[in-house]
């Protein structure tokens, strides 16, 4: 037997045992853990450090017999990594960054990663900024992904700007690749609104304006220009008009309608005063288009009040899943009649979802009139037992309602059941 094949049976050997331990560490846990209450966290972590020692053991013996191969110290790296010991993770990254070919960046990249979870973002950009581009899509999806998580921290230091900045980076090679499996632009318009809160507080409109005009450039952001309508509605109800309209194409469901109307009634109001008929009828006309829409769509959480007839749970044979039982209705607020409402109630036992109901509560054969309350709804729901948990007085009916089948609901009230019982 040669020096070759003696060191790949002792390879072999020292993996087939390290997987033989484990195994032999999974069966001793569960039958641990089987006959008795479940592991704690503390033990889960405990037997997780554990076998990633053993793996660091392979694999520093793997370094042993291959000391140039850096992959073997990236993987180092990154079990050190994993039980928490950075400095050893970082030495055993710019081993791997020294020993890789200069093509390989991973070792790069991951480093830079551990630089970002430490807090050191300027390193770690630093270090991103370094590396050579080529035509190489794993390694422009390594920058979209590193540029988004450097944006992310620096939200997390209120640091606005910068994390604008490398959003935009991480939308620069997002939009060359299409491996990455997150969009940047549906994290940017909360950056730019961040941003906007801070200039608006500083008393600077006009810069505020020009930020969501940016924004809205970059994202197409309905939000975006929902906040620019609403900035323009004190003095400027034209362009207010305009982006108000904008906003109601691509999301008609989040306009508080209120201001919306007091735009064009201050639109109507001018162009009256003007003597201009043409402009006076085009703004009565949109005001009562609107006012249309409104009526059979959209619904504010204050045209409505819940109300609970009867509520109780019980705990069913054996104590699989506890039955949970209500008489809900609502009282309608408004001037109008409703003759089309949707109610959503969802079940929750100590935060988990049991069961969501969708029934149409308001028909043209039985509307809801102004000051009238509908008919109930009969809640008859089961929480299963989940997890290790037991049924508890944790229950809990979530409210929502809509105008239509199709459009996001309103939530009305969260209901807690405390009545325990058998059918109201």
């Amino acid at each position: 037997m040669n020096k070759n094949e003696i060191l790949s049976y002792i390879k072999t050997f020292a993996i087939t045992c390290l997987i033989l331990s484990i195994i032999v560490g999974l069966l001793i846990i569960s039958a641990n853990f089987s006959a008795k209450k479940p592991p704690t966290k503390k033990q889960i972590t405990e037997f997780k450090t554990t076998q990633i020692s053993m793996l660091i053991d392979s694999y520093k013996f793997q370094e042993s017999q291959n000391p140039g191969n850096y992959e073997v110290n990236l993987k180092l790296g990154l079990a050190y990594e994993t039980i928490g010991e950075y400095k050893l993770a970082e030495s055993q990254y710019l081993v791997a960054i020294n020993k890789a070919p200069y093509s390989v960046f991973e070792p790069t990249f991951q480093l830079a990663t551990l630089y970002l979870k430490q807090g050191k973002l300027e390193k770690a950009i630093d270090m991103i900024a370094k590396v050579k581009e080529y035509a190489n899509d794993s390694l422009i999806r390594s920058k979209a992904i590193f540029y988004a998580k450097a944006a992310r921290a620096y939200c997390e230091r209120e640091n606005y700007e910068l994390a604008k900045a490398y959003f935009l980076n991480a939308l620069y090679y997002q939009n060359k690749t299409d491996t990455v499996n997150f969009n940047v632009k549906d994290e940017l318009p909360q950056v730019y609104m961040n941003i906007v809160t801070v200039q608006l507080k500083a008393n600077k409109k006009n810069r505020a304006i020009n930020t969501l005009l940016s924004g809205i450039s970059i994202t197409d952001s309905p939000v975006l220009m929902y906040h620019l309508a609403k900035l323009y509605s004190s003095d400027n109800p034209e362009e207010a008009l305009i982006w108000f309209e904008k906003t109601a194409k691509k999301n008609p469901y989040i306009i508080n309608y209120s201001v919306y109307k007091k735009t064009l009634l201050a639109l109507v109001s001018s162009s009256r005063a003007a003597g201009d008929l043409v402009y006076t009828n085009m703004y009565l006309e949109k005001y009562k288009k609107l006012n249309r829409f409104i009526l059979y769509n959209i619904l504010d959480a204050n045209d409505l009040t819940v109300k609970v007839e009867s509520g109780a749970y019980k705990a069913l044979p054996f104590g699989i899943a506890s039955s949970v039982n209500a008489d809900i209705s609502v009282q309608n607020n408004t001037e109008k009649t409703i003759h089309k409402l949707y109610l959503i109630i969802k079940v929750y036992d100590n935060n988990h979802l049991c069961e969501t109901i969708v029934q149409r509560i308001a028909t043209q054969a039985e509307p809801i009139k102004p000051g009238e309350t509908s008919k109930n709804l009969h809640i008859n729901a089961i929480c299963k037992k989940h997890e290790t948990k037991v049924m508890t007085k944790d229950i809990m009916l979530s409210v929502s309602a809509k105008k239509s089948i199709d459009i996001p609901p309103v939530f009305l009230e969260n209901i807690y059941i405390t009545k325990v019982g058998g059918l109201p």
